[in-house]
C-alpha cells in the first residue's frame, strides 16, 4: 500500500504561482502530511460546514425546527453563488432546504438567514469548542462593505482537516451529525477541483452506494470555497473497503485563478492514485 505521494505533491505545489496550504491525513493509517497547514486564509464558502453542524446541534437540541417554512425577502438576498436570490419573492424553503443549499450549491443567501438565526458570537464560540482555534466568523457572506472595513472570515487548511476528522470519525458533536454533515457534503453540486479527475460516485447516489463505494470509484464529500485569486476545497474521501482520507488545500495570491483550480485537481488526483493501491 503506498502512502501520502510527498515528492509529487511537492512538485505540483512548486509548480504554482501563488500561495498554497494543504492538510492531508490517511485516517486508516494515521499518516499525516502538511504544508503550510497552519497559514490563516480568507475562509471564503468553506465556513458553511462547520455553520452547518451548528444547525443540526441546535435542531437536536430541540431550537431550529428544521421542517419549519420560511421565506427570505428579497432585501435579504444576496448575490455570488446559489438559487434563493433568482426565486419567486414569496417561495418558502424549509430549514433543511435552507441547509442543504447553503452546502450543495454554497448559496449564500441561505448561509446569511442561518447566521441570523445563530448569530455570528454563537457561531464563533462553537468552532473554538470543537477545536478549530484559527477559524474566525466576522461577516456574513458577500458583506463587502465589512471586508473594506477589515472584517473578514479566516480559516487554515488544518483546521478544515480536523473539522472533517472529527466527522469522518462521528465526533463533530455526535455520530449522528457527523453522519449527517458528511451525508450533505457528498451531494456537493461543485465538483471542478478535489473531485474534478476522480472517478466518483455521483452526488445523486444511495447513501449506501456513498458508504460501500464500488471497485474503482471513490466517495467524495466536499466543499469549496473562491474569491479573486483565491481558491480552495476540503473533502472527505472514503475507498472501497471503507478507507477514508481527507484533503484540505487551500490557495490565495494566485497568478491564475484556472491553474489553482487545475493544481488542487492534480494533488487531489495524486493521493487518491497512492492511497487507492
Amino acid at each position: 500500500m503506498s502512502g501520502i505521494p510527498r515528492r509529487k505533491i511537492y512538485e505540483l505545489l512548486g509548480g504554482l504561482e501563488g500561495k498554497a496550504a494543504l492538510y492531508v491525513e490517511d485516517l486508516s493509517s494515521g499518516e499525516l502530511f502538511t504544508v503550510c497547514a497552519d497559514e490563516v486564509h480568507a475562509a471564503c464558502s468553506l465556513v458553511k460546514v462547520p455553520i452547518l453542524a451548528l444547525l443540526l446541534k441546535d435542531a437536536e437540541e430541540g431550537g431550529t425546527r428544521l421542517e419549519e417554512k420560511i421565506s427570505i425577502p428579497p432585501e435579504k438576498r444576496v448575490g455570488g453563488t446559489g438559487l434563493i436570490c433568482h426565486l419567486e419573492p414569496e417561495a418558502e424553503l424549509s430549514w433543511r432546504d435552507v441547509m442543504k443549499l447553503m452546502v450543495i450549491v454554497s448559496d449564500n443567501s441561505a448561509t446569511n438567514a442561518v447566521i441570523d438565526l445563530l448569530g455570528i458570537e454563537r457561531i464563533d464560540s462553537f468552532f473554538k469548542s470543537i477545536g478549530l482555534t484559527s477559524t474566525e466568523l466576522q461577516r456574513k457572506m458577500m458583506d463587502m462593505e465589512a471586508i473594506k472595513a477589515g472584517r473578514n472570515n479566516y480559516t487554515t487548511a488544518a483546521d478544515m482537516g480536523r473539522l472533517l476528522k472529527l466527522a469522518a470519525t462521528g465526533s463533530l458533536v455526535n455520530r449522528t451529525i457527523s453522519d449527517a454533515v458528511i451525508d450533505t457534503m457528498s451531494r456537493q453540486l461543485y465538483t471542478s477541483k478535489l473531485p474534478a479527475l476522480l472517478p466518483g460516485v455521483p452526488a445523486s447516489a444511495s447513501p449506501e452506494e456513498k458508504r460501500s463505494p464500488l471497485p474503482g470509484t471513490v466517495t467524495v464529500a466536499n466543499k469549496t470555497g473562491d474569491l479573486p485569486k483565491t481558491e480552495h476545497d476540503v473533502g472527505l474521501f472514503i475507498l472501497p473497503g471503507g478507507k477514508k482520507y481527507v484533503v484540505a488545500m487551500l490557495t490565495s495570491q494566485l497568478a491564475s485563478e484556472k491553474e489553482g483550480i487545475a493544481c488542487i485537481a492534480k494533488v487531489s488526483k495524486a493521493v487518491y492514485d497512492a492511497l487507492s493501491q
